[in-house]
């Protein structure tokens, strides 16, 4: 893979590609909660399908207290795709937030590199 032949490259372009998993590592808790708070709770459930329990309770722990009430997990068997758009869902309303100006995501995904 590129991060095994060229980790600088792959750093270069993590930097520009944003994923679902990145929401969920590096958006900070008032960062989070807006952008959960711009999104149908049905995507947000559907999104979370397959998650582990700890990043589920940070999504659902920033909803606003009627939508944690309204929030149930999608049980049984998704097709993936459904899953995939309601990540890609998300991910889109975050670009939008970053093109509004509310973050910068270099910044925000550069945050997780360490200097010693």
């Amino acid at each position: 893979t590129i991060t095994r032949e060229n980790p600088e490259l792959a750093d270069e372009i993590k930097k520009y590609h944003l994923t679902f998993d990145d929401v969920l590592a590096y958006f900070p808790e008032n960062l989070l909660r807006d952008l959960m708070n711009s999104v149908e709770l049905d995507s947000i459930a559907l999104a979370l399908k397959g998650k582990n329990q700890e990043e589920v309770d940070k999504v659902i722990n920033n909803l606003p207290k009627k939508k944690q009430a309204m929030y149930e997990p999608v049980e049984g068997a998704t097709a993936k795709r459904d899953v995939d758009n309601a990540q890609k869902t998300i991910v889109d309303v975050a670009r939008q937030m970053e093109k509004d100006g509310r973050f910068n995501l270099e910044d925000l995904l550069g945050s997780a590199e360490m200097v010693e």
